[in-house]
């Protein structure tokens, strides 16, 4: 066979290949392959946490604190750092607050009003470990507007940070009213 003959034999085959790629659509099958393979192990590990009951990102930072990436870094805020294992053992203060001061329970929505903050976080994180569900107001909201999003919420609670504080103190009383106990985070 001569040269000719092949790169003739090769040219026919690419313009075919091309011809049938644009009319089947074959390299966006392929690609779509992976992405089902991905998504099918996906779902796969989603519906194992989901029979484990492991599917918070609390579980998340529990997993990765347990292994060498725990000392991986995690969280970065205005200077400070915080690595997985950090970060996890971090929330176990703030869960106990929760509960035993707080009186915090499983299914419980508790209001904050904070400003952005890596404390902030850290409660909402510790809510979720304790199956308790944040209720986020916004900081900017005072006086009926900040009562009327906290019994929107139904809480029983409004977590403040000490920035927020004077924001919340003049509606304390009618919150107390209300039943909605207020507490401040450090």
């Amino acid at each position: 066979m001569s040269l000719a003959t092949i790169a003739g034999a090769a040219a026919g085959a690419l313009a075919a290949g091309m011809y049938l790629d644009a009319r089947l659509l074959l390299r966006n099958d392929l690609r779509q392959g992976n992405r089902k393979i991905k998504m099918a192990l996906g779902m796969r590990y989603l519906a194992q946490r989901a029979r484990e009951n492991k599917l918070l990102v609390y579980h998340v930072l529990e997993d990765r604190a347990n292994t060498p990436e725990g000392d991986n870094l995690c969280l970065i805020f205005e200077g400070r750092e915080w690595t997985y294992k950090e970060l996890f053992n971090a929330l176990q203060p703030i869960g106990n607050w929760l509960i035993k001061d707080l009186g915090i329970k499983k299914g419980e929505v508790v209001a904050l009003d904070g400003g952005n903050t890596a404390e902030y976080l850290m409660i909402m994180l510790a809510l979720e470990a304790i199956g308790a569900s944040p209720s986020l107001l916004n900081h900017n909201l005072t006086g009926d507007a900040l009562t009327h999003s906290v019994k929107l919420s139904s809480s029983r609670y409004v977590i403040t940070d000490r920035d927020m504080e004077h924001l919340v103190s003049p509606v304390e009383a009618k919150l107390k009213e209300d039943g909605v106990e207020t507490a401040k985070s450090t």
